[in-house]
């Protein structure tokens, strides 16, 4: 799916140019990862969103084989804070 149009779009109609430097989707995975961090949520629940298959932010060898924990409700609250950021609902 190609959303430099829209993107480009949405910044011409609020005033902004020239447009952004080339960006791919891992960019905006990263960006994700960055805010979370910076919002205080833990590095693990940040990884699960990126990797849900991950069993943890790979501390150690040990925790990836025994914590299997999903942290689901923090995940949940981690996507929700990045709705608003996105959004900017905080602003």
């Amino acid at each position: 799916m190609c959303i430099d149009a829209p993107i480009a779009t949405a910044r011409i109609e609020m005033g902004n140019s020239p447009p952004f430097e080339h960006w791919m989707l891992r960019d905006l995975r990263r960006a994700q990862a960055i805010a979370l961090a910076e919002a205080g949520y833990d590095e693990g629940v940040a990884d699960r969103k990126k990797n849900p298959v991950t069993a943890s932010s790979r501390a150690s060898a040990v925790a990836g084989v025994y914590n299997k924990a999903q942290k689901l409700s923090d995940r949940a609250a981690a996507l929700d804070a990045w709705t608003s950021m996105v959004a900017c609902e905080n602003s």
